[in-house]
């Protein structure tokens, strides 16, 4: 093999080492980043009155916008996302009866609607329309 192929050879194998070192470095510090930057853990739940529109199960009934008791869930937030689960505990009718749901009725967002089944047999689309308010971390703090 001449020589200058040895070298040529010989310098690329040290750049492509140092290239490799580079680039595990940038990950590492990638992956530090991210959960430092960008992931932020858990936020706080809270739970309190909201605004549900509820769809009945057949197309003929009337559609009706209920006052609800809603938990808020907050997962994981960062940069991108700021991703809220709103769990529907239970809704009073315009006579006074109540919805009540088997298992949990969890809308994914805001506005986002969900398949849930009343304890009463029926199913009803459910579309969180007005939130409960947070809590002022002031008046919550210890």
């Amino acid at each position: 093999m001449p020589k200058d192929t040895k070298r040529m050879l010989q310098k690329r194998i040290d750049i492509s080492e140092s290239t490799w070192r580079k680039v595990g470095i940038a990950f590492l510090l990638l992956l530090i980043g991210w959960y430092f930057i960008v992931y932020i853990p858990r936020g706080s739940d809270y739970d309190g009155d909201g605004s549900i529109s509820v769809f009945p199960d057949t197309n003929s009934v009337k559609n009706y916008r209920l006052e609800a008791t809603i938990e808020v869930k907050t997962g994981a937030k960062s940069i991108i996302t700021n991703r809220k689960e709103y769990i529907v505990e239970s809704a009073v009718w315009p006579d006074g009866g109540t919805l009540s749901f088997k298992g949990i009725c969890a809308a994914p967002g805001l506005n986002q609607g969900t398949t849930c089944s009343a304890k009463d047999g029926r199913s009803y689309y459910i579309e969180v329309t007005e939130a409960p308010t947070p809590p002022d971390p002031e008046t919550t703090s210890n």
